[in-house]
């Protein structure tokens, strides 16, 4: 079976910036990201929709780690501000729902003989 590509990572790099990338800009082990020299947040947006492929005259940054990974371009977007302020954020992978564990009222609870009035 094989496991879903993740396009879309949130990188923190080494001076603590934390960005949305698409899986090729990413260097293979990791360590370093590749980024576009786009003068406006509409053009970096649009690169990242057509999975633009990183370009010679594109600047690499060193990276800290992976933060998050999906395959939802506006849910990265989103998640972007969560990481800003919290480090704990679950990739889609990680996401699994638990099942809540429910437990009965007391009020429901037989009485035993003994504490029947």
């Amino acid at each position: 079976m094989s496991q879903k590509s993740k396009h879309y990572q949130i990188i923190q790099l080494e001076n603590g910036e934390i960005i949305v990338v698409h899986e090729t800009w990413v260097s293979p082990e990791k360590q370093h990201v590749f980024w576009p020299p786009y003068p406006d947040n509409y053009t970096y947006r649009r690169s990242l929709e057509n999975s633009e492929e990183p370009a010679a005259h594109w600047t690499i940054h060193p990276t800290k780690r992976v933060i998050y990974q999906t395959d939802n371009l506006p849910k990265a977007l989103a998640k972007v501000k969560e990481a800003e302020y919290t480090s704990n954020i679950d990739s889609d992978d990680e996401n699994v729902r638990r099942k809540r564990v429910k437990y009965p009222s007391k009020r429901y609870l037989r009485l035993s003989d003994s504490e029947r009035p």
